[in-house]
């Protein structure tokens, strides 16, 4: 008598397929599941841009500037109809200036202002006069190197011979600047800059107007 196997070899092979099946649709699934997959591109966090040293202009500051210029002096005498006299001479400029930035573009400081330069008159050759102004200016950068600057402040004028005082004068001032900054290292900064003072003073037996005008190497720490 013979047996049959062919039900029993369907059976057995259903029994073998059925983890085949179970492995392949957790391999698809892993294959397709969002977890395995790393994030795109565009969902990464843009880092924000690296800040420029020339954008942290904040709190205090304070700096010093020397240079070279003329001095010009239109002087009229007590009586209106008199003549006027201009004379120019050249010298020497120094100034400091200490102060705060209300923005990144626009600082309040108080300013001093110096110069001097010889004279030459008929009792001695050794002469000179120097200006000194103290006040308030503004400055304003318009760019991210070139600025502004405008101020008002008090002028005291002395006049020395052989090193003694032998006049002084009081008046008001003008003052205004355009630089540039021609180096930006940190928190310092070197411009050049175009500087006038322009200045009155009136006493009793004299008039007359001093206008300075110098070219400054100036250095600031902010």
């Amino acid at each position: 008598m013979q047996r049959s196997f062919g039900p029993s070899l369907a059976v057995a092979a259903m029994l073998l397929a059925i983890p085949q099946s179970g492995q392949a649709q957790s391999t698809g699934a892993s294959a397709t599941s969002p977890r395995a997959q790393p994030p795109p591109p565009s969902y990464l966090t843009p880092q924000p841009p690296a800040r420029s040293p020339l954008d942290r202009r904040s709190g205090w500051f304070i700096g010093v500037g020397l240079g070279m210029g003329t001095a010009t002096y239109s002087v009229t005498t007590g009586d209106l109809t008199a003549e006027t006299s201009d004379t120019s001479h050249g010298g020497f400029f120094f100034d400091a200036r200490f102060g705060g930035m209300l923005s990144s573009r626009l600082g309040l400081s108080i300013e001093l202002w110096s110069n001097g330069h010889r004279i030459e008159t008929i009792d001695t050759d050794e002469a000179s006069i120097t200006q000194t102004t103290l006040g308030l200016a503004a400055t304003y950068w318009l760019n991210r190197r070139l600025w502004f600057k405008a101020g008002l402040g008090i002028s005291g004028l002395s006049r020395y011979e052989n090193g003694d005082s032998v006049e002084d004068a009081e008046g008001t001032s003008l003052t205004a600047a355009i630089g540039y900054e021609i180096m930006h290292r940190g928190n310092w900064a070197v411009d050049l800059s175009l500087r006038l003072v322009a200045s009155r003073y009136d006493e009793e037996a004299l008039q007359f107007q001093r206008s300075s005008f110098a070219f400054n190497l100036g250095l600031t720490r902010f």
